[in-house]
């Protein structure tokens, strides 16, 4: 049954989704449009600048790390780096970061205070977006950059402490 005159809607040989019709197709292409779309985010692979190539011992620790390094850390899916690199992991949307053999962080000092979590210290440096936690005390050191919109730190450091205390060594301050 169609409509004519004044109060007929829409445009002429144009049907429009009324009550009367069933929506559900519409729904479903939504709905798939979006979990197509939201999941691209975490499949992108994740721009990690690569720390200097590690030789000898520290070769091999970061090489255990990265096979023994979780498929989620705190809820986060593991995502590709690029460039791919045993040495980088990246895990959800912002990216949570990991890199194994990085530097001395240049605010630190031997006397800075480090978060201990299951037996791993890490040193926190705070950014604009990101906190940057660093296993200044283990070879080689290990680097978590997690974004501030993430939240809390715990079940990340709590998720790597297992992997990064097997694969690397602890060392004393200053060695």
């Amino acid at each position: 049954m169609t409509r004519r005159g004044p109060h007929r809607r829409g445009r002429p040989g144009r049907r429009l989704l009324t009550a009367g019709r069933n929506p559900a197709p519409a729904v479903v292409l939504l709905a798939a449009l979006t979990a197509l779309t939201a999941g691209c985010a975490g499949t992108r692979p994740v721009s990690v600048p690569l720390p200097i190539a590690p030789s000898g011992a520290d070769r091999l620790a970061c090489d255990r790390l990265s096979g023994a390094l979780p498929a989620t850390l705190d809820g986060a899916k593991r995502r590709p780096t690029t460039p791919s690199s045993p040495l980088t992991a990246a895990y959800g949307e912002p990216p949570i970061v990991v890199v194994c053999n990085v530097g001395v962080p240049g605010s630190y000092v031997p006397s800075a205070r480090l978060d201990v979590v299951n037996g791993v210290g890490w040193f926190a440096e705070a950014g604009d977006t990101e906190i940057r936690f660093t296993t200044v005390l283990r070879a080689p050191r290990v680097l978590v950059r997690l974004p501030k919109a993430h939240g809390s730190a715990f079940g990340v450091l709590v998720d790597l402490a297992g992997p990064v205390s097997a694969a690397t060594t602890a060392r004393l301050p200053g060695g």
